[in-house]
């Protein structure tokens, strides 16, 4: 199973060819201004309870989530992605459930789960979104929160060039074009909150 059906994306955008490349296209995130924030909230809300990541990944967030002494649960569709957090240090002693987000249960009584980065766009249907919170509702602890990371193209596009600095372009421009595509295909009309 996967995070999202891929039964027609050849290759799958997180396969072996895209895993080992995929944190250099993603550098701009590992930029502490960018990256600080977000593990101090997620340490914040997990308190001394654990975590529950979402599309794991490489494990950008969760290693130094984990290094801060937060016990870091995982869950990813690509073995490759996986591959590659176990690769770096400290990966191995994360336990991460290769599944799909919308239906994988990994424990229960997390103090937070998390899913970051835009990721939460790789559902593609309000059922896999619904079905998604709902999986992840089963296993936070009482009072637990669910964090959705979402980034506005557009916005960020424009701080980013606000700043002086370049728009990155990289594996989430792709996968935004590739989800606008398929919805497209479906007759399915993207959803516009900035506009009434």
């Amino acid at each position: 199973m996967t995070a999202y059906p891929t039964d027609d994306l050849v290759p799958s955008p997180f396969d072996e060819k895209v895993a080992p490349t995929y944190d250099a296209g993603s550098a701009h995130m590992f930029d502490p201004a960018v990256l600080g924030p977000t593990v101090d909230v997620l340490h914040e809300l997990a308190g001394s309870g654990p975590a529950l990541e979402l599309a794991i990944g490489t494990g950008r967030v969760a290693l130094p989530l984990h290094e801060r002494g937060v016990e870091v649960h995982g869950i990813d569709f690509s073995e490759a992605m996986v591959a590659e957090l176990r690769s770096k240090p400290g990966g191995d002693r994360l336990q991460v459930v290769v599944g799909d987000m919308t239906t994988t249960r990994v424990g229960s009584g997390y103090r937070v789960a998390y899913l970051v980065y835009n990721t939460i766009t790789n559902l593609l249907t309000q059922d896999d979104q619904v079905e998604c919170f709902r999986t992840v509702a089963e296993q936070l602890a009482p009072g637990g929160s669910f964090v959705v990371e979402g980034l506005r193209p557009a916005a960020a596009s424009a701080a980013t060039r606000a700043e002086g600095g370049a728009v990155p372009r990289g594996g989430a421009a792709r996968r935004l074009r590739h989800h606008r595509r398929r919805l497209a295909a479906l007759g399915v009309a993207p959803l516009r909150p900035d506009r009434t």
